[in-house]
């Protein structure tokens, strides 16, 4: 045995089957029309995770203390699924225990599938202290994904800092004002490696059936247009931080400032149709994002019984494509549905996918010399007072294309936390106020009630009834005739784009501890409200919903978000 030495051993693992049986018997439409539709669909779900881990520590005399830390890790992700449908059964009454029972015809269909990724590491820590006040920390991972090539399959990202506890120096002794003050300067690199399996390498699937000898024969095409030359999505990130506590630590907190920047990202760079593939995986371009963070605690009151603190954090956000290649000096893409396309760019000196299209300045109104202006349209056309003033970017007396500015930023500028807890005896309330601003978004259902591609769907009224009219020359919204003028791929401007700040009341908690002896430690119980109030100027349902998703590499906007719930919850928490 080795005195300090630490061997840790972790193994974890999660496994989950699902099954989702459908069937439409003959009392439905469909199922009346095909004689029953039945389907299966089982998923098989399995992770595990296995760490080693090799801990020193020691210290020397009173000044020194250090650790040493390595490590190896290995994780796999597997997911088998297992589809089958079929139709026009003798009867309903086998359901889906009978699929082999329907007519064998073309819409029958079977499916399965098999995803596997693993990843292993390997990692390495060293921390030393002096007398409290100096710190330092270096460490390492590498880090390999079987989705990469064999060539590229790992990557090597260290990290470190160094910290300075300046309220254990003499200089600071006697300021009684402080009782914990640290300076700390890190740097720190991190990988992804968010592709799909097989991107590196070139598979073949079904397709393209082709006759032979008087018989079709099942033809191979690829899968998809490979890279292997794709490698791991690098961070790297300076980091100055101040930690502190004052006046009896009443107030409390940190500051960081930041400079992140993502190189090499993981991108799907589009490709002309002729190619075969709309798109190809690539590492592409560099992404800056930085700013402040910062959050802070303080007891505002604490006398008797009572106790008041709040919870602050925010953070200051500007993000910017800082380098892109010569092949890519503009990549413009998105879409929703088959009404809204190409409304993000990725350019120098924007935001990453920021939004892109026409600058509106107003509508025309009648007397206006619409002839002389920069139109999509012409006036022989039909283009007349009440449709939108374009703003010709670069003054060549056409709105076109070329005149699309960004229009808007999808990441905030500043979003932040607010947690204000009161405590009386055994009394208690907690409210939560959660706030995003400067931060735009797509509104896919203003652009439907300013450009209706359907009767049938319902619009926002105000685009309606505040639209132009003769009796009403706004020149905020357009008349609403003939839309088609100045929709379409116009329809993706500085009306559409609108403000997607908020503040938003996310929940408040009235508690009880009641008193308890013998049967129970403790005894709680509150009522609770979630998400209700909403402050903002965002017309639709959820400001803070996107269509495309939230995770990271998407772009943003609001298309029929379902409304975010208000709830109210009553509850008894009950410790023995």
């Amino acid at each position: 045995m080795v005195n300090n030495l630490t061997a840790t051993l972790r193994l974890g693992a999660e496994a989950n089957q699902t099954r989702l049986d459908s069937y439409r018997d003959r009392q439905t439409l469909a199922g009346l029309a095909n004689g029953g539709i039945g389907s299966v669909q089982t998923t098989e779900f399995s992770h595990w995770l296995a760490e080693g881990l090799l801990k020193y520590e020691n210290t020397f005399g009173n000044d020194h203390s250090f650790s040493l830390l390595g490590g190896i890790t290995f994780e796999e992700f597997l997911t088998r699924e297992l589809d089958g449908s079929a139709s026009n059964f003798l009867s309903d009454v086998t359901g889906t225990n009978n699929l082999q029972g329907g007519d064998g015809d073309a819409n029958d269909d079977v499916a399965s599938s098999k995803i596997k990724n693993q990843l292993n590491g390997f990692i390495g820590r060293a921390t030393y202290d002096y007398q409290g006040k100096y710190l330092l920390t270096a460490s390492f991972r590498i880090d390999g994904s079987s989705r990469f090539s064999e060539e590229n399959k790992y990557a090597f990202f260290p990290s470190g800092s160094i910290g300075w506890r300046l309220s254990k120096e003499s200089f600071l002794a006697d300021v009684a004002a402080i009782d914990d003050l640290k300076l700390r300067v890190g740097y720190g690199e991190l990988g992804n490696q968010g592709i799909d399996n097989f991107e590196t390498r070139q598979t073949l699937i079904a397709g393209g059936n082709s006759v032979f000898g008087g018989s079709i024969v099942q033809g191979v095409v690829a899968a998809r247009l490979p890279n292997p030359d794709l490698t791991w999505e690098t961070t790297r990130e300076v980091n100055v931080g101040l930690d502190f506590g004052v006046l009896g630590n009443r107030i409390s907190g940190s500051i960081d400032f930041f400079n992140r920047v993502t190189v090499d990202q993981l991108f799907n760079r589009p490709l002309p149709s002729v190619v075969g593939f709309n798109s190809v995986r690539v590492n592409l371009g560099e992404v800056r994002n930085r700013g402040v963070d910062i959050g802070v605690k303080t007891v505002n009151i604490e006398k008797g019984d009572f106790r008041w603190t709040s919870f602050i954090n925010g953070s200051f956000l500007s993000n910017e494509v800082t380098e892109l290649p010569d092949f890519a000096e503009e990549i413009i893409q998105g879409n929703i549905g088959t009404f809204i396309n190409q409304y993000t760019v990725i350019t120098e000196g924007a935001p990453l996918r920021a939004f892109y299209g026409f600058e509106i300045d107003g509508m025309f109104q009648q007397g206006d010399d619409i002839a002389s202006a920069a139109t999509p349209f012409s006036v022989d056309d039909g283009y007349a007072a009440g449709m939108p003033r374009f703003v010709d970017q670069n003054g060549d007396g056409e709105i076109n294309a070329e005149d699309r500015v960004v229009l808007g930023d999808p990441f905030p500028d500043f979003s932040f936390g607010f947690n204000n807890r009161l405590e009386y005896k055994n009394l208690s309330l907690e409210v939560f106020i959660q706030g995003v601003q400067g931060i735009e978004s797509l509104d896919a259902n203003v652009t439907e009630s300013l450009y209706p591609t359907n009767s049938f769907r319902n619009s926002i009224s105000r685009y309606y009834l505040d639209r132009w009219t003769p009796e009403n020359p706004t020149n905020e919204l357009p008349s609403g005739e003939n839309a088609n003028l100045y929709g379409g791929a116009f329809a993706i401007n500085s009306l559409t784009v609108v403000d997607a700040s908020f503040i938003r009341f996310r929940n408040i908690t009235l508690g009880y501890n009641v008193p308890v002896q013998g049967w129970a430690s403790s005894l709680g119980v509150y009522v609770a409200a979630d998400n209700l109030i909403t402050i903002t100027d965002f017309e639709s349902f959820d400001p803070d919903a996107s269509a495309q998703g939230g995770q990271a590499g998407v772009v943003r906007s609001s298309y029929n978000s379902y409304p975010l719930a208000r709830t109210f919850r009553l509850g008894v928490d009950v410790t023995f």
